[in-house]
């Protein structure tokens, strides 16, 4: 697929990185079949997939729990209030949608085991109780699995769903962070850059505590990510193998290219997939050609990468896989209502599979003064 014809994307001044998950550029190509989504919470349902099971012993509970209407800080919340603990206290692996059902682990100290009745509501209910000794924390996740609804689609043929679906699952999709990663105002990203450059001034109080400082780092991360992955797609495309890129292997592990005619082969066949960077102190660094266009990345947004070792856990780095495929893919129609259902490992987007098939028309109307 070419998508150099895509390059007016890659002007700042056309769309800002937090959208570039709204997109749907594997597809775009392709007749958007519009559609309504979380009409109700039923239509998005979400069933976390967790690293492992409560052995059955030891100092907390986890909680199955089923929850509806509710975020990720609503949840928490209600659970400290009606169990007279700490919201600290209360572990969770990974932040649902609001406007959803979704059934997921939660951690609570085993010495309120009596009071969990109260827990019950219209909003959230217990399924299981089992004992483990260690709080969850963000992370102990392997995926979710999804099933949602997109309503009224508009389609002539349902060979045009046919082919976006085989599309997915035989390529994936971009590995995009989502739009809700970058806040209700999509300016998280643009605080955390202030932050990065000690242009905290005229920032309220709330994004220079622990929390808050940690979670607007976290988006520019996250927006310098989704600027390099679009970049590399339209300008670089869809099959090439930098020389230097770091990768994972899809049987498990990461390395770094150095034998590039060798691993040249094996990323054709499909056994490599790039990992891209989530810059900060320690990400496993790339080498050659796939340094050079990273550094790129950060010229283009005035960062200097000895930044990022100036605020220590907060910005450690990582390396994330450039596409997505999605596991146990499906789908459905009936009455002009599209069903899919997949799982996604942790920290991939529904929403970003969402878009490959339905994407909302005002996407270039967005833009952004970094």
């Amino acid at each position: 697929m070419d998508l150099q014809k895509y390059s007016h994307l890659l002007q700042k001044s056309k769309l800002n990185p937090s959208r570039y998950g709204e997109i749907g550029l594997f597809n775009l190509g392709k007749p958007n079949i519009g559609g309504n989504i979380k009409e109700n919470p039923e239509d998005f349902i979400v069933e976390e997939i967790p690293s492992y099971q409560p052995c059955g012993s030891g100092d907390h509970l986890f909680l199955w729990i089923e929850k509806k209407l509710l975020s990720a800080d609503e949840l928490v919340s209600h659970i400290s209030r009606q169990l007279n603990i700490s919201s600290r206290d209360v572990g969770v692996a990974g932040k649902k949608d609001r406007v959803a059902v979704t059934r997921q682990f939660i951690s609570v100290p085993k010495k309120v085991e009596s009071k969990l009745s109260a827990v019950d509501s219209d909003s959230v209910k217990i399924l299981s109780v089992k004992p483990h000794p260690n709080k969850l924390t963000i992370g102990h996740l392997q995926g979710n699995f999804f099933n949602i609804i997109v309503r009224d689609i508009q389609v002539k043929h349902l060979s045009q769903i046919e082919a976006i679906f085989q599309n997915i699952d035989k390529n994936g999709f971009p590995n995009f962070f989502g739009p809700q990663r970058f806040g209700k105002q999509r300016d998280t990203a643009e605080i955390g850059f202030k932050i990065l450059n000690g242009d905290t001034d005229k920032l309220s109080k709330r994004w220079l505590n622990k929390t808050g400082k940690k979670f607007a780092l976290s988006a520019a991360q996250s927006f310098l990510f989704n600027r390099y992955l679009l970049r590399r797609m339209v300008e670089l495309g869809l099959d090439k193998l930098l020389d230097g890129d770091v990768v994972f292997k899809k049987s498990g592990g990461i390395f770094k290219v150095e034998d590039f005619d060798q691993e040249k082969i094996r990323f054709d066949s499909g056994e490599l997939i790039p990992a891209g960077p989530i810059f900060g102190k320690k990400t496993y660094k790339s080498a050659k050609a796939a340094l050079d266009f990273e550094n790129e990345i950060l010229a283009e947004s005035n960062i200097l990468r000895e930044k990022f070792s100036e605020f220590g856990k907060m910005m450690l780095g990582t390396r994330r896989p450039i596409f997505c495929f999605p596991e146990n893919f499906s789908y459905s129609i009936e009455n002009q209502n599209l069903t899919l259902n997949f799982g996604l490992k942790a920290g991939s987007y529904a929403t970003v599979l969402l878009s490959e098939f339905s994407r909302p028309s005002d996407i270039y109307d967005y833009s952004v003064n970094l």
